[in-house]
């Protein structure tokens, strides 16, 4: 229960910052203030909900830093999924689907034991 939570809070988050971030980075720059705005505002959404999701109790404080770099990179690979989904099938499904890459990346991240070092 607490996982799918976590990637539910992730997601969303992440997909409305990306939202948010094409409406304002297009409306200032264009075309390339579009993806540029939308790649921003979602890593944001991605590092606030991982910090809600920590103080809620979803994931470990422990780590939310790997909670963050994982749905992060979730993120960053849902970005070409979400602009090529919405260029060739004219139709939101894909780019919703992609975000859940972001919380999917998020769990895993956070689940992922710290690797020790070895000690010299």
């Amino acid at each position: 229960m607490k996982k799918s939570l976590f990637v539910l809070l992730v997601s969303i988050t992440a997909g409305f910052g990306a939202a948010v971030g094409t409406i304002v980075g297009g409306g200032l720059l264009g075309r390339a203030g579009f993806v540029a705005g939308g790649i921003l505002f979602g890593v944001m959404g991605v590092s606030s909900s991982v910090r809600a999701a920590c103080k809620l109790h979803l994931c470990n404080s422990t780590s939310e830093r790997r909670a963050f770099v994982g749905g992060t990179v979730g993120f960053l690979l849902a970005v070409p999924l979400a602009i090529l989904g919405s260029r060739l099938f004219h139709t939101p499904i894909i780019p919703i689907t992609a975000a859940f890459l972001a919380g999917a990346g998020a769990v895993i991240g956070a689940e992922r034991r710290p690797t020790r070092r070895p000690q010299h």
